[in-house]
């Protein structure tokens, strides 16, 4: 049976073996919804005994919507979402329950927002049909997995069924891995440099404060006028009276020599000095000294 469902399948991408999926899941809600709205009327059923070979059915058709399941998985592993009610019917095949109708009847009408497999009102060789006003009842048959992808296809291409709310960009992308890869390294690639920016832009924003932090400090040099001459100073305002715990410095006076500098005799070396009997006068001071002794001869006279 693998062998032959294997080429019906081989062609679908990951979209397209979801919507699959989310199709068996939906027959199953559906055949199940039947068979719990059938628990009470069985005995007016005709004709006799369907109700064993319709339970029965529907664990064939949940065994066929695992290997869907499996064939999906492993050819787009990690993209395949499974089923809201396909998973419920594959728990209660494991723990229990299946053949329960009240357990089947508490996740039939389990409709979580993010269900997928909501039921349709027409399917391909809808063998749970019926008339509620009437109890003739047909047969259970037995589909294949061929038959089940069939079916989806013929409803599929002719918009008989509903489309399916879309499937996230990572599952419906048909893209392989490796051709996802060079993007994503050019991605980490963009991150790292945008990080590196928003690093230099933080220590630039830093170095700005510290800059205007520092020219405040100053901003009385900014305003001044620097195409302006400085005013002078006033003399009075370095004339200042000393405090009493500083005393005024002691005031040397002495005679001011009027001659200019350049008219002025060297002094003697320390040893003319010495041998001078004026003690190292010069001629012009003598002669200087002589003249005031004559003014005051004259005065005295």
């Amino acid at each position: 049976m693998l062998l032959e469902t294997t080429p019906c399948m081989q062609n679908l991408n990951v979209a397209e073996m979801q919507h699959l999926l989310n199709y068996v899941s939906s027959r199953l809600r559906a055949c199940a919804s039947a068979l719990v709205s059938l628990e009470d009327r069985w005995q007016y059923v005709t004709p006799p005994g369907l109700k064993p070979e319709w339970w029965r059915q529907l664990r064939v058709d949940l065994n066929h919507g695992l290997i869907i399941l499996a064939s999906a998985t492993l050819q787009h592993p990690g993209k395949i979402v499974t089923p809201v009610f396909l998973e419920h019917l594959h728990r209660l095949l494991i723990y229990g329950g299946i053949d329960s109708p009240q357990d089947v009847a508490l996740v039939v009408t389990d409709y979580p927002r993010q269900a997928h497999d909501y039921a349709v009102t027409r399917y391909v060789d809808c063998w749970w049909d019926y008339t509620p006003d009437q109890f003739e009842l047909q047969r259970p048959r037995n589909l294949s997995v061929r038959d089940l992808v069939l079916a989806w296809k013929s409803q599929h291409m002719a918009n008989t069924i509903p489309y399916f709310p879309p499937l996230p960009f990572e599952i419906a992308n048909p893209w392989e891995e490796w051709k996802l890869k060079p993007i994503k390294e050019t991605f980490v690639e963009l991150r790292s440099k945008i990080d590196g920016l928003n690093a230099q832009l933080r220590d630039t924003k830093a170095a700005v404060e510290l800059f205007e932090l520092t020219c405040s400090k100053f901003r009385g040099l900014l305003d001044l006028r620097i195409d302006e001459k400085p005013a002078s100073p006033d003399p009075q305002s370095n004339i200042s009276d000393p405090s009493p715990s500083q005393p005024r410095s002691p005031v040397i006076w002495g005679t001011w020599d009027s001659t200019p500098p350049w008219k002025r005799s060297p002094p003697l070396p320390e040893s003319l000095r010495q041998l001078s009997p004026t003690g190292g006068e010069t001629s012009e001071d003598l002669a200087r000294q002589g003249k005031n002794h004559g003014d005051d001869s004259l005065e005295m006279d």
